[in-house]
């Protein structure tokens, strides 16, 4: 259903793509610790994206949608830089430097600059998104509260920019003049892909090890479910929801990857893991259970 090219009108698919934004993204993480055993950051990002896109505008091809105008082409380009390239990829650059711990810490940010960022729009939260603003950071924090906290100046300096440039291309896309969504995350995968392979080539990157079974296995799971699947739904909460409720993945996401974790590893969560989950849903309920109107 979220592949079907609809998704910019209705907006009872709002449920839909937050579920596949919560449980993909968040079981993203350890498919791209697999892939980044093999393949340098940048490199693995211009496979990943160029092959989702490459897939993607072929789907759009063989379905006869036109092709999009060229206002339409330089935005997706313009929100593949500020999504993909710098939001995404340079949080997964900054790994190096970083531990997973604050790395989870900056993402949890997101929420709080795309709410900034709205001010700018006129678009105001609600006491539902303040406090849910408050609520989800504190899960986060207490979520990781016993873990590493690190970074080198560089992966600090990575880990700033990329959260704050995320929430503002969410707010810069909505409303813009773009093609329906599945068209629209086509040309931003293809256009990210493209991006990622001159950084790669730029940074000297170079294949660290013969990738196995696993690994490419797992890059299929980024390109289908992280790339085609999971980018389309968070393009399409973007265009049709408030910013609260675009970006709340950052506090689903290590959630449902810590769960995940302790399933693969057979262990169990903590006292104080259930307690952070607690606030992180209580802090989800308050920005989401609301009537989902376009543009609300």
């Amino acid at each position: 259903m979220i592949l079907s090219g609809t998704l910019r009108k209705p907006t009872n698919l709002v449920p839909l793509a937050l579920v596949a934004v919560y449980l993909i993204w968040g079981s993203t993480y350890y498919a791209v610790h697999l892939t980044l055993e093999s393949f340098p950051p940048f490199l693995q990002g211009g496979v990943r994206f160029t092959l989702a896109g490459l897939l993607m505008v072929g789907i759009t091809l063989l379905q006869g949608k036109a092709i999009p105008s060229r206002k339409q082409l330089w935005n997706a380009f313009v929100a593949s830089i500020f999504l993909v390239v710098i939001g995404h990829m340079l949080l997964v650059y900054a790994q190096q430097w970083a531990t997973s711990s604050m790395t989870a810490l900056a993402a949890a940010t997101i929420p709080f600059w795309s709410t900034l960022w709205g001010l700018t729009r006129k678009q105001k939260p609600n006491r539902n998104d303040l406090m849910g603003l408050g609520l989800g950071f504190a899960g986060i924090v207490f979520l990781n509260l016993e873990q590493p906290m690190a970074a080198t100046p560089l992966g600090l300096i990575c880990l700033f920019i990329a959260p704050v440039v995320w929430a503002y291309g969410s707010i810069w896309l909505k409303g813009k003049d773009t093609p329906e969504t599945f068209t629209l995350n086509s040309y931003m995968m293809l256009f990210a892909g493209l991006q990622n392979f001159a950084i790669s080539l730029l940074l000297g990157e170079h294949m660290l090890k013969m990738p196995t079974l696993h690994t490419w296995g797992a890059l299929g799971f980024l390109v289908v479910f992280g790339s085609m699947i999971a980018y389309t739904a968070s393009a399409y909460l973007i265009q049709n929801t408030r910013p609260a409720i675009a970006t709340s993945f950052a506090y689903v996401n290590p959630v449902i990857a810590l769960l995940l974790g302790g399933l693969l590893a057979g262990e169990s969560l903590p006292l104080k893991g259930w307690l952070a989950v607690g606030l992180i849903i209580g802090a989800v309920a308050l920005v989401v259970l609301k009537p989902f109107k376009r543009g609300s």
